[in-house]
């Protein structure tokens, strides 16, 4: 799977982003689709080296019948706003990362409308459930379920791609065991082209015998131990005061930007004084943590890492943070919540940033970097502000869930979806007004 790679600020933050377009109509968000495989036919694998590449089952029949080796699920809560509780359950062979597949195998995905379950304690409830879209008790939401037959592609063995059915009836029964559960699901499904249109229908069936745990999908996967970060490369921006630097290893990245490769992305988000054009000296001296929501953005300060709901089930680290990308695709991140930034200058450009941070976990980040910093920062300022504020910007605050600002400004969230000015959910938001841009911080 490739993910881009784009320098992160406090509008739009560092982050995997898949190249699979997101369904807004999904009940399981931005996560499922984000990392999914990628859709294809039964006629896009039709290709020469098919026969050779995918030596385990034929491609004109694709594996319909799931002997799940593991199994999940994760609970959302009255969702339907009707008593009930919304479910994903995950049967899978071919591994389970957080309700996507992480390697050759079947899965299947499974959104049930149940029982309400406590949040601080979710166990998955027993009983029969069918196909049917009206999302009331005892229901399966076709659109938001799904059998997989996962491999890779055959000529780009790096991505994950499969044989997607989506139910058009069918029955799912959960049933208490010795050993945890007893699960069985039989659907009837239809396989599309890129077109929507039906190409394939076939039975497929899932069972699983064992314990389901809970695993909360929006999760990050700490990062276990202290690191020594390998972190040679670096890109960013400044703007307004706010310069947001990624540095990475080696050959992580491929011509176009995308994050090809295991590695590591350090993204740190360092406050200085708000002047135009960029002063890189302003960077020199030692830099704290900061929780934004509650302190702003003050200079000498680092922006604490947050693990951020961008939009609806899509959540990401954003401020000071360490990703690892493993090489089976999978990730794990450090959130800096204490420790310093030191940042020196050599000569003329060049500067040497130290970095002693200590993660939610109590882990240490540590490690440097030094070079010509001015090559690798994009200068996004606004020259006419360097002496203040313009007079409409000096009309802009925010309160409890507002935000008061001229009547011709765009307000926008903190993942670049324009906003209304009321009713408001807590955090950073832009305001921009004619050629200028303010942050203000809602609470």
């Amino acid at each position: 799977m490739k993910f881009y790679f784009f320098a992160a600020s406090l509008v739009m933050s560092l982050t995997s982003m898949a190249t699979v377009p997101v369904s807004p109509t999904s009940f399981c968000g931005a996560w499922k689709n984000g990392a999914a495989p990628t859709k294809i036919t039964l006629e896009d694998v039709k290709l020469p080296s098919v026969a050779q590449a995918i030596h385990t089952r034929s491609i004109d029949e694709p594996e319909t019948n799931c002997i799940a080796t593991e199994a999940s699920f994760y609970y959302y809560g009255d969702i339907m706003d009707n008593g009930t509780g919304g479910y994903y359950l995950f049967l899978s062979s071919a591994g389970i990362d957080k309700g996507n597949p992480s390697h050759e195998g079947q899965m299947v995905r499974i959104f049930f409308i149940g029982e309400q379950t406590d949040f601080a304690n979710p166990v998955l409830p027993t009983g029969t459930y069918t196909v049917n879209n009206d999302l009331t008790a005892g229901t399966i939401s076709a659109s938001d379920s799904e059998y997989m037959d996962v491999f890779q592609h055959p000529e780009t063995p790096s991505f994950l791609v499969g044989y997607v059915y989506t139910p058009t009836s069918g029955t799912l029964t959960i049933e208490n065991s010795g050993d945890g559960y007893s699960i069985n699901f039989t659907m009837d499904g239809v396989l599309y082209d890129s077109n929507d249109e039906p190409i394939d229908e076939q039975t497929c069936t899932a069972s699983y015998t064992g314990e389901v745990p809970y695993i909360d999908i929006n999760a990050y996967t700490p990062i276990d131990g202290d690191i020594v970060m390998d972190i040679p490369n670096a890109s960013g921006r400044y703007s307004d005061g706010d310069f947001s630097i990624a540095f990475y290893s080696d050959d992580m990245l491929d011509e176009e930007g995308f994050i090809v490769a295991s590695g590591q992305l350090l993204n740190v988000e360092l406050f200085t004084k708000d002047r135009a054009p960029m002063n890189l000296d302003n960077l020199v001296g030692e830099f704290s943590p900061i929780d934004v929501f509650t302190g702003g953005l003050l200079p000498s300060h680092y922006m604490q890492g947050v693990w951020y709901e961008i939009f609806s089930g899509y959540y990401a680290a954003l401020g000071t943070a360490l990703t690892i990308y493993e090489d089976d695709g999978t990730t794990k991140v450090a959130l800096a919540m204490d420790g310093t930034i030191t940042v020196t200058k050599n000569s003329e450009n060049d500067y040497t940033l130290v970095f002693d941070l200590i993660s939610a976990e109590g882990n240490k980040l540590t490690g440097e970097w030094s070079g010509n910093l001015d090559e690798y920062i994009a200068d996004f300022s606004d020259p006419s502000a360097v002496d203040g504020i313009s007079a409409d910007a000096s009309h802009i605050y925010a309160g409890q869930g507002f935000i008061s600002a001229p009547t011709d400004a765009k307000i926008f969230n903190i993942a670049g979806q324009q906003t209304g000015r009321e009713n408001l959910a807590p955090g950073l938001y832009i305001v921009k007004i004619s050629t200028s841009a303010v942050k203000v911080l809602v609470k």
